[in-house]
């Protein structure tokens, strides 16, 4: 469940571009992440950093409204240079610090689930946010290379933020928790009940549960 939340609040990512909703997909986020945690610690520092983007989207979303509206420069306020310089340096910052968290957790828990193409995908999203931030900081500091570099940045934005959500999707295809299992197990146990099947056949072919490590731990889906 907490993949899945994830990957509902990530695809509303998409649209921040038309409508300002990122307040409502970091929260969403949040939710999962908080979830995500309980099996694998190293989430919180996500969940920290979606908590940060939930305050800085709201910023974002009344910065959005202030230009449309055009009330705080009425009252004497710079909104639009506020929302040119710090807001987007405030927006990427925290963009970076998320996703850098998340793919650590992600590449964790892959390899505690033998999930090699989960760890090898976040990975190769790990690279492609370096390569997208590395020509950010370019084109701002690079003179005139801001304007040539406009169109093909937002291109590769959106193929980065699909590789990412592409990514996370695998994971909640491929990987459920012991939550999951436990309901699994339970209805089970029910159907098992219900047709009075024996009891050795149930010790036989009731799911395993089984966890070495002894603590809570994500597993990959056997019918994939």
């Amino acid at each position: 469940m907490g993949f899945g939340l994830v990957f509902i609040g990530y695809a509303t990512l998409l649209f921040f571009k038309i409508i300002p909703i990122e307040i409502i997909g970091f929260f969403i986020i949040y939710l999962g992440l908080d979830k995500l945690q309980a099996s694998e610690p190293s989430f919180k520092y996500a969940k920290y950093a979606s908590v940060y983007m939930f305050f800085e989207s709201a910023l974002s979303s009344l910065l959005w409204i202030s230009r449309y509206t055009g009330f705080p420069e009425a009252e004497g306020y710079n909104i639009s240079r506020l929302s040119e310089t710090v807001e987007p340096l405030l927006y990427h910052a925290g963009l970076l610090i998320f996703h850098v968290f998340l793919y650590i957790g992600i590449i964790k828990i892959s390899k505690a689930t033998g999930y090699e193409k989960g760890e090898r995908r976040s990975k190769f999203a790990l690279v492609m946010t370096g390569i997208f931030y590395i020509s950010e900081i370019c084109s701002a500091i690079i003179p005139g290379a801001a304007r040539v570099m406009a169109a093909p940045l937002a291109v590769f934005q959106v193929l980065w933020l699909l590789v990412n959500l592409f990514a996370v999707f695998s994971c909640y295809m491929m990987i459920v928790n012991d939550e999951i299992l436990e309901k699994e197990e339970k209805k089970y146990s029910e159907y098992m009940e219900k047709h009075k099947f024996s009891g050795r056949n149930k010790k036989l072919s009731a799911p395993s549960k089984d966890n070495k490590s002894g603590g809570k731990i994500y597993r990959q889906r056997k019918n994939k």
